[in-house]
Formats: C-alpha cells, sequence, structure tokens
C-alpha cells in the first residue's frame, strides 16, 4: 500500500512537472496593438523572449508574404524585450510581425510571428477583442494580455490592472483564443490578492 502511494505520488509529480515544462524558457512572444489603425498610424510592438543578439531584428510583413519581402525594421542591438514603434503601411490588409535571430546567420527563418493587425482607412466599427486566457495551478482562469516573460515571471495586463505570475502557477496559456461580449463587463472569477 505504502509504496503504491509513493508510486502514484512520483506520478503525479512527473505530470506535473511535464505540464508545467510546456511553457519553456526562451519562448519567444511579439504582440502588436491595437489590433486595427489607418495607415500612417503608430503600431505598438512588444516583444519578450528574443535570443538577445545584437542583429536579432524584428519586422512588418502582410499576412502570409515571404520573409525576404519586409517592411519597416528595426535590430533589438542585444535587448530580449522591450517595445517598438512602427508606422502603419500606407497599403490596407492584414499584417504581421516577424522576429529573426541572429542576421546574417538566422537567415530568412523567423522564429515566432505576431498576432494579426488590420489596416485600413476606414475603421468604425471595433474588432471583437481577442484575450489571452491562462490556467493556473489552482484551476483559476485569468483574462487579459501577456505584456512579457522574463522566463519565470508572466506579466499580464487585465481589467483590473497588471499583475504577475510566476511561471511554475502558470499551466497553460491560449494566445488570443478567447473572444470576449463587448456588452457583457469583465468580471474575474476570483480575487487575485
Amino acid at each position: 500500500m505504502r509504496k503504491e502511494r509513493v508510486g502514484l505520488i512520483l506520478v503525479i509529480l512527473v505530470l506535473f512537472l511535464w505540464v508545467g515544462a510546456g511553457v519553456s524558457e526562451g519562448k519567444s512572444v511579439l504582440r502588436a496593438s491595437p489590433s486595427r489603425v489607418k495607415p500612417g498610424e503608430t503600431i505598438l510592438l512588444r516583444f519578450s523572449g528574443a535570443p538577445g543578439n545584437n542583429t536579432d531584428w524584428i519586422a512588418i510583413y502582410p499576412v502570409g508574404e515571404k520573409s525576404e519581402n519586409y517592411g519597416e525594421w528595426y535590430y533589438l542591438e542585444g535587448k530580449t524585450s522591450g517595445e517598438l514603434n512602427f508606422t502603419a503601411p500606407q497599403k490596407e490588409g492584414d499584417y504581421e510581425f516577424h522576429l529573426f535571430a541572429n542576421w546574417p546567420e538566422g537567415e530568412y527563418n523567423a522564429i515566432t510571428i505576431s498576432n494579426a493587425i488590420r489596416i485600413g482607412v476606414s475603421i468604425s466599427t471595433p474588432p471583437t477583442p481577442y484575450n489571452d486566457v491562462f490556467r493556473l495551478s489552482t484551476g483559476e482562469l485569468i483574462i487579459g494580455e501577456l505584456l512579457s516573460f522574463d522566463g519565470s515571471t508572466f506579466k499580464i495586463e487585465t481589467e483590473t490592472g497588471v499583475i504577475e505570475k510566476k511561471k511554475g502557477d502558470v499551466v497553460t496559456i491560449l494566445i488570443g483564443t478567447k473572444p470576449l461580449a463587448p456588452t457583457k463587463p469583465f468580471t474575474p472569477i476570483r480575487s487575485l490578492s
């Protein structure tokens, strides 16, 4: 009986560690906002988890465009996280950002791609907002926007402000998958304090 209990505890521990490893250190994240802009307006791009080489770079692309056909771009100059301001292209359409490591050795192989944004002249109705969903080891769900991950701590912007959660507390992350009804107010499942 005692051996079975020890064996069960070991299995649970291995599963817990395996699930926790699903969010690995060094995972790159790009988040562009706002999700709709007019040509010439500023787009804020937040990045985290970049490799840290002087020649890592980020560029804007029409969705589905080849990596060689980039628009405005910036070297990260050794930064692993931060913010960049891009100017929305004049051509309307859906755009995304690609992160590349260590030019020219990294070639045009994007290591991560951002959420898509829409650039258009007649932007009258706001899009249905999509947020990230974080499931904690306690079973709690947090709905918000992933601002950064430094390898040990997640910074998450919620309706009530910015919160931080340790890597071991977050079991699952669903990026940009939970539509929020614009008519319903955000109600946290339970308090984080």
